[in-house]
């Protein structure tokens, strides 16, 4: 997730993404798509889930941001 989508009620700071992923220790390079793979695997693990193929979205595979450009990012929350 490069980016989170603007919402009508809630209103981000731009760098709230990066700083989300430093605090969860996801900001090194590999670290979120690791994360990512143990979900999927403990996902899959789950019987009582009616789904388990979750998109990339919904499991922000795609989170390469550019870590000297926090102002490319459009965070969710602040």
């Amino acid at each position: 997730m490069k980016e989170i989508l603007k919402h009508e009620i809630l209103e981000f700071h731009p760098d709230t993404l990066i700083r989300v992923r430093e605090a969860c220790g996801l900001d090194a390079p590999g670290r979120m798509e690791e994360a990512v793979g143990l979900l999927r695997d403990w996902a899959a693990k789950q019987e009582h889930f009616l789904k388990k193929d979750f998109g990339e979205e919904e499991l922000e595979v795609d989170e390469e941001l550019e870590a000297d450009n926090p102002s490319s990012a459009n965070p969710i929350c602040t």
